[in-house]
């Protein structure tokens, strides 16, 4: 059984989605298709003047692209 994604690709496009457990949405999309995947952390010092809630902060995020 093949499955679709839920929309079409037509050309080249950027869709982005912020999940709590990266693992798990990585693997739920590549049971339909979708990757492979590279897994990046960023933070500083790549990631400058990051704030959280308008305050200086000093945090580091996963970033999953495929």
């Amino acid at each position: 059984m093949t499955t679709r994604a839920p929309f079409q690709v037509k050309a080249i496009n950027q869709v982005s989605f912020v999940v709590r457990d990266i693992d798990k949405a990585m693997r739920a999309y590549w049971r339909i298709g979708i990757g492979p995947w590279g897994v990046w952390t960023y933070g500083a010092p790549i990631v400058k003047d990051m704030t959280y809630m308008g305050k200086p902060a000093d945090w580091r995020f996963l970033i999953a692209l495929t």
